[in-house]
């Protein structure tokens, strides 16, 4: 088994390389999992709502994903593209948001421990800061986040290449005992 996990850790540490050397189409590919991800979520949703007999908001957008995924599925170009869109426009009102609470808590912490919280209020500060240039320039947070997702590929298959090789060095160990 600890084979498998060296195998598929090299072949995510590959694809990762691969989405490092070419973040944007990596960025733009995101919207294509997007979609597939709403018509599985979509089935799923409403299989558990059937099953369970709860017909109410899980039912809802059960079928709201459904239809997102179908239509996704029909028209790939255009509704991945509008969705690669929204998740820009998404990740910078993520970020502001984000920034608007750590104020909050900045100002907050003095209230609870005493002390002012400028480490909060400064990260608070750069998060907006962030997610506004976020908003106004789309094209370098979409390669920001095609750089973060082949991170997290190249981090994900050393993980599993580290663990592939503990697991070959157990499985020995155990098979040497017995």
């Amino acid at each position: 088994m600890g084979v498998i996990n060296i195998i598929l850790g090299v072949l995510l540490v590959l694809g990762g390389l691969s989405c490092l050397f070419t973040p944007f189409m990596t960025f733009l590919s995101l919207g294509y999992w997007i979609i597939i991800l709403f018509f599985v979520y979509g089935i799923a949703a409403i299989v558990r709502s059937i099953a369970t007999k709860s017909y109410g908001i899980t039912l809802v957008f059960g079928i709201f994903s459904l239809f997102a995924g179908i239509v996704g599925l029909i028209h790939p170009g255009d509704v991945t593209l509008a969705t690669d869109m929204f998740l820009l426009f998404l990740a910078g009102v993520w970020f502001i948001a984000q920034g608007i609470f750590l104020i909050l808590l900045a100002f907050g912490a003095k209230r609870i421990t005493g002390h002012f919280g400028w480490a909060g209020l400064v990260i608070g500060i750069l998060a907006i800061l962030l997610g506004m240039y976020s908003i106004a320039h789309p094209m370098i947070a979409a390669l920001a986040i095609g750089m973060l997702i082949s991170l997290y590929f190249i981090e994900s298959g050393i993980s599993l290449i580290m663990f592939g090789s503990v697991q070959n060095a157990v499985e020995d160990e155990i098979a040497r005992r017995f």
